[in-house]
């Protein structure tokens, strides 16, 4: 019900900054737009290739059927793996320093529209930007959902509807513990009483017995005439 309730909060508030505030509300679609599409600039296969290589990944490339090398082979060998193990580092960091500054670049140079109608509908309906989250007015909502309110096919009915079911859900489990923590209530009252009153016939019928043990134990204990003895 949390998420139901963020959802609506969220969708209700960006639609209505989305009409108060259209203009800068399509800057931000095409600025996330642009950011999407930035990450399609990747490392080429070799690049890939020397960031893997640099990373001390293991392509299995084994020699089966030689014999390892040892002695002075082995040292040189293993100098030859270092050396090369280095240069593709270096060669890994330069290919990801191009990646950043080309997609900087990318994004700075990409033509950020101020009507919606500049955005292409075809990219809205590229795999996965409609699901992109975009920050309008401090809500948090997909381009799709933002896209369904510039087209006019926005509707939070449908959330509406299932954050009032679960509510109602949940106000009966409530009710229902509720009863159930008073139903506990009276059985535990019910068990005190009936405690007492077991108790308290007991005690009636034990104390006779009670009195009378005491008292044989006071006579028993009561000091005894002396008899006076015929002479």
């Amino acid at each position: 019900m949390d998420r139901l309730e963020i959802d609506v909060e969220n969708g209700t508030g960006a639609a209505r900054f989305i009409r108060e505030n259209e203009e800068q509300s399509v800057r931000e679609i095409s600025r996330e737009i642009a950011e999407f599409r930035s990450l399609q600039i990747e490392l080429n296969a070799a690049e890939l290739d020397a960031c893997l290589i640099g990373s001390g990944f293991n392509f299995g490339a084994t020699d089966f059927g030689l014999d390892e090398p040892s002695g002075v082979d082995a040292i040189i060998d293993d100098h030859q793996k270092e050396m090369e193990r280095v240069f593709a580092q270096q060669m890994c960091s330069a290919a990801r320093t191009r990646i950043e500054q080309e997609r900087a670049i990318f994004v700075e140079n990409y033509p950020l529209a101020t009507r919606f109608g500049d955005i292409e509908q075809t990219v809205l309906k590229e795999r996965g930007i409609s699901q992109r989250l975009v920050q309008l007015g401090g809500y948090s909502v997909t381009i799709g959902t933002a896209s369904a309110v510039f087209s006019g096919e926005f509707s939070m009915a449908e959330h509406i509807t299932a954050l009032e079911e679960a509510q109602t859900v949940l106000k009966q489990k409530i009710d229902d513990v509720r009863s159930k923590s008073g139903e506990i209530t009276d059985e535990i009252e019910k068990e005190k009483e009936r405690s007492a009153s077991t108790i308290g016939q007991i005690a009636l019928f034990i104390w006779p017995y009670v009195l009378i043990a005491v008292l044989g134990l006071k006579l028993s204990r009561a000091p005894r005439k002396n008899t006076p003895q015929l002479g």
